[in-house]
């Protein structure tokens, strides 16, 4: 008759003990940490007031790009009020959806003052652009605290643009950006039902607040500065080591345009 025991098994006589001791441990201590944080208002304090730039470093090793103004959007999203922790997660919602999905309790300063910027960066720019003319307003730099390359990077949706490259972006290219989120804030006031909803639902194609934006006549009058952006994005890959991120930008640009000459091999 045939007899299982522990003892002709090295499995159990070895690895399972060691295994188990090093799971108790672990246990222990994910115990110990969790009690202490759930008891310490001071840990999830320093959790909230920690520095953007490691709460930058927690979003983009998940992939994600988020300015600050959004953090404190969607920070009811992101932040554990039990834990302290940061839970985050892909969404695939605009930041419209998003924003009527809060709670207003938490986020409503954060995006009281959201609105307040694209709002006023919207219009100086609309007036700058009126009064100074298509050929003027297009050979000066634009700068806002994003710099230029996080602004190439969110109107091309690249995350690995090298940093290198920095981007002769003209107040166009910017302008568009602030443009379409004041777009997106005025449908959202529409959609709200506000005092504004009537003047903008029976002039719904006003030009002077460019509640709806041609593509095509935007483009098209647009078609100097984009190839302008292509030249020099061109010659910083012909004389500097590219990744490729900027021949992404290059294929983009060069389909805004409709430029004949693509880099079809990269």
């Amino acid at each position: 008759m045939l007899t299982w025991s522990r003892y002709t098994n090295p499995f159990l006589n070895v690895q399972l003990p060691i295994l188990l001791t090093v799971w108790a441990c672990l246990e222990i201590r994910l115990r110990i940490r969790k009690n202490k944080i759930l008891e310490s208002t001071d840990t999830i304090q320093m959790c909230r007031n920690s520095s953007f730039a490691h709460r930058a470093k927690l979003l983009i090793r998940n992939g994600i790009y988020i300015t600050n103004i959004q953090y404190e959007m969607r920070k009811a999203s992101y932040f554990d009020e039990n834990t302290g922790f940061f839970t985050v997660t892909q969404n695939n919602k605009s930041w419209i959806d998003q924003i009527k999905d809060l709670n207003v309790s938490g986020p409503m300063v954060a995006f009281k003052e959201h609105v307040f910027y694209r709002l006023s960066q919207g219009i100086a720019w609309l007036l700058i652009y009126s009064f100074m003319g298509n050929s003027l307003a297009g050979a000066f730099p634009f700068e806002i605290p994003y710099g230029y390359k996080p602004i190439l990077q969110i109107g091309l949706k690249l995350k690995n643009l090298s940093s290198n490259y920095v981007s002769p972006l003209s107040w166009y290219l910017a302008m568009i950006y602030l443009i379409e989120d004041l777009v997106g804030l005025l449908h959202l006031i529409c959609s709200t039902g506000t005092i504004f909803a009537n003047f903008f639902i029976t002039n719904p194609r006003n030009p002077r607040l460019l509640v709806s934006v041609d593509n095509s006549f935007r483009i098209g009058t647009l078609k100097n500065m984009f190839e302008h952006e292509i030249n020099s994005l061109s010659n910083f890959v012909h004389y500097f080591q590219p990744h490729n991120a900027e021949f992404q930008a290059l294929g983009i640009l060069n389909r805004l345009v409709g430029s004949e000459h693509q880099f079809k091999n990269y």
